[in-house]
């Protein structure tokens, strides 16, 4: 083999490793950076816990700035829902999302507080409270909210706005990405 031959060869393989090299490079920059990472899962959680959900089930969303609460409504739930319209001051809630016939609730409560996690209370959970209908509880206020994230049982002089719903972009890669809270309705 001439010199002129090992030269092209060598030429050619140098050539092949610097098209790998740039298209790794190329590639690895497709990557989010950590800081997006990070923003991302600030703010996001793994989409099958929206999926296969039954009638009356509870399943919590952990973030890194709190917890989402989804909730399947059972007709129990939603009898007592609709029982307990006498015992919310604000009626109104926007946690239901009529489309996948979901309760979903940002499970932080920022009204007095700088920012307290709910914790999920079950309907047997209260235990001599014989009327609770079940929903979530406020441990820094002392608050109860039912599935729909409307506040039960305060006095009428309180001006306590409810629970909101969380706004939901789904990913391709099966991330559900919080985007902002909903407005909450108007309060009368």
């Amino acid at each position: 083999m001439t010199r002129v031959a090992h030269l092209k060869y060598a030429v050619a393989i140098f050539g092949l490793l610097l098209i790998v090299g740039l298209a790794a490079v190329f590639l690895g920059s497709m990557k989010p950076s950590e800081r997006a990472e990070a923003i991302r899962s600030d703010w996001a959680f793994r989409g099958e816990i929206l999926e296969g959900l039954n009638p009356g089930e509870v399943r919590t969303a952990m973030t890194e700035r709190g917890p989402v609460f989804v909730v399947k409504p059972s007709d129990e739930m939603l009898h007592s829902l609709e029982s307990n319209r006498n015992r919310v001051r604000n009626p109104l809630s926007n946690t239901y999302d009529a489309e996948r016939d979901l309760f979903i609730v940002w499970g932080v409560y920022q009204f007095r507080s700088t920012g307290c996690a709910l914790h999920h209370a079950p309907r047997t959970s209260l235990g001599e409270r014989t009327d609770w209908p079940g929903g979530y509880f406020d441990p820094c206020s002392g608050l109860h909210f039912d599935y729909a994230g409307r506040i039960i049982d305060i006095p009428e002089s309180w001006r306590e706005p409810n629970l909101r719903r969380p706004l939901l972009e789904f990913q391709a890669d099966g991330w559900v990405q919080i985007t902002g809270l909903m407005n909450l309705p108007d309060e009368s």
